[in-house]
């Protein structure tokens, strides 16, 4: 048996006891020959997995320990009898928790209440419902355009509406092309015309969903709108001149946190097991520390009404946005060419400091108690919007 693994896909090591049988490459750089006498493939987005890999190889497995699967020929693995499993939702809490730090970064930059303002949500699935689930539970106002899953509690409205409605856009749906409902460029300078001209577009879906040389031109008519981008177009290379106009940049890491990267693996290497009846089961991963935070700040405010202000106190500790937004901006500009640009990209996602789920978030009892009794308000907020302290 001979299975071909991305060397960056985390736990397999804990999840597969057959080591012996699996052999690391580095993802953008698997080719056929690599794969040619393989029985299973694991992968992540960076390879793509298609009649070109795979043609002359005896891989009858592909996992992908990703929540999409533009990077997937589904239709020629299906005519080939290929068994594909991914890990949609695997993401989910670590892709939404990034949209709320960016919110709320931008509302304290730009001196006002998001929880006041409506968010429209463009993508009702794993990511864009429990985004939607938590922002409702924290008494956002909230609008949400899906044609192939409604929200069920009456918020839903069209594309347009939504766009010249919303305070804040965020993007979670696939990349297609084809179909019905094509997402390649959904927002493109006509839909950028119709959104606010103070508006804040947050992208973490994939990057072609959004018109990047469209929204370099918007951002250059309209200074306040603010635009947040974790993906790109044509990555790993990105536009360089659309990377310093917005608010906030990353590298395509919304959805790294240490949580959801095992969520991912433990799936695709458990489907993995059953496809090939290992029947040694995988042994359970290291158990990931709590983090401890600390709510000193906080209790200085403890009857502010003024949310946003502690919320960031409380997400810097787990995840500095700005600070990473900072350091990727200057990262990509020492890059000299296009191709040192690719380079810089992979290497930063790899190297990446990954961080923490608000659920693993730990503070004292006295602090917890005494922010639940002097304002239930903050306390409930922090509750619903993830934070379960102790």
């Amino acid at each position: 048996m001979r299975i071909i693994v991305d060397e960056n896909i985390p736990g397999v090591e804990h999840f597969l006891t057959v080591q012996e049988s699996v052999h690391y490459l580095p993802g953008r750089s698997i080719s056929a020959d690599d794969v040619a006498t393989a029985d299973a493939l694991l992968v992540r987005s960076v390879t793509p997995v298609n009649a070109a890999l795979l043609k002359n190889s005896t891989v009858r497995f592909v996992g992908s320990a990703t929540a999409g699967t533009d990077h997937v020929d589904l239709q020629w693995l299906k005519k080939q009898g290929i068994h594909f499993v991914y890990a949609p939702g695997c993401n989910a809490v670590a892709v939404a928790e990034y949209v709320l730090t960016a919110i709320n970064a931008a509302s304290v930059y730009y001196q006002y209440n998001w929880m006041h303002k409506t968010v429209g949500i463009i993508g009702h699935g794993h990511v864009g419902g429990y985004l939607h689930r938590i922002l409702k539970s924290a008494g956002v106002a909230c609008i949400v355009y899906d044609p192939f899953a409604p929200a069920d509690d009456g918020s839903d409205v069209t594309l347009s509406e939504l766009l010249q409605s919303a305070d804040v856009v965020t993007l979670h749906t696939p990349l297609t092309k084809t179909g019905s409902h094509p997402t390649w460029h959904m927002i493109g300078s006509t839909e950028l015309n119709m959104m606010k001209p103070n508006a804040l577009l947050i992208n973490t879906s994939r990057g072609a969903v959004t018109d990047n040389a469209a929204l370099s031109a918007h951002l250059n008519t309209h200074p306040r709108f603010t635009a947040v981008l974790d993906v790109w177009e044509n990555e790993p290379t990105l536009n360089t001149t659309l990377l310093q106009q917005v608010f906030i940049a990353t590298g395509h890491i919304a959805g790294y946190t240490p949580e959801s990267k095992l969520k991912s693996s433990k799936i695709v290497c458990d489907a993995l097991c059953d496809y090939l009846a290992i029947s040694e089961p995988g042994r359970s991963p290291w158990h990931l520390p709590k983090t401890t935070i600390c709510l000193k700040a906080i209790k200085k405010s403890i009857n502010t009404v003024c949310f946003p202000q502690v919320l960031q106190q409380l997400f810097r500790q787990l995840y500095a946005i700005e600070q990473d937004s900072l350091h990727f901006k200057q990262l990509i500009s020492h890059a000299a060419t296009t191709e040192d640009v690719a380079t810089t990209f992979d290497k930063y996602r790899r190297s990446y400091q990954k961080r923490r789920e608000f659920f693993s978030a730990q503070s004292t009892k006295e602090s917890v108690n005494l922010i639940r009794q002097k304002n239930p308000d903050l306390f409930t907020l922090l509750y619903n919007l993830g934070f379960h302290f102790l």
